[in-house]
């Protein structure tokens, strides 16, 4: 009961915050900050996830002053760092790794994992709402996530791809102008 309970809550708090998000134009209460110590936190907030699959995270990150909102951008951090971990086995490897890749133009944060992988037709999909492609695991989210973290992107002015292959795992790649 205790976890159908906390399902519904996240399920219904992820429902709010994306009505939220379709319907603004602009992120508000932009402020610089530390964009590396940001994923560098949010690495630290997934760390009882990891460590219980004894997976070894390995940060790459540039130092990087941004000016944006980092409490919207941390949805988009813990859930694609999240999800590398939930589809990554035991004894994994993910990598994250963020720099400044079109001179002070654009960034680029990359977060790969050695995971299961997916095929083209649920990478095609993995944005949409509601959307789950690995149905064995659909007790375990909402489908709602990764059409938060591209509707975020798109707010910050960014974008964001997915590469992936069934059985070697998963590249994310955010890009937000800098």
């Amino acid at each position: 009961i205790l976890s159908e309970s906390q399902r519904l809550i996240n399920m219904s708090t992820n429902i709010l915050l994306l009505g939220k998000l379709e319907n603004q134009e602009v992120i508000s209460d932009k402020v610089n900050f530390s964009l590396d110590e940001e994923i560098r936190q949010s690495i630290l907030m997934l760390c009882e996830e990891w460590s219980a699959k004894d997976i070894e995270i390995i940060p790459e990150l540039e130092e990087i002053e941004y000016y944006g909102n980092p409490d919207v951008l941390k949805h988009v951090w813990l859930n694609i760092i999240g999800n590398a971990i939930k589809y990554t086995g035991e004894n994994g490897r993910i990598e994250v790794t963020l720099k400044n890749i079109q001179k002070d133009e654009e960034i680029e944060l990359k977060i790969s994992d050695n995971g299961i992988g997916m095929d083209s037709a649920t990478t095609e999909r993995i944005f949409e709402k509601f959307y789950q492609g690995d149905s064995s695991r659909s007790n375990s989210g909402n489908g709602l996530g990764l059409a938060m973290v591209k509707r975020i992107t798109e707010l910050c002015g960014g974008r964001i791809k997915v590469r992936s292959e069934k059985g070697k795992g998963t590249d994310f790649y955010v890009y937000l102008p800098y």
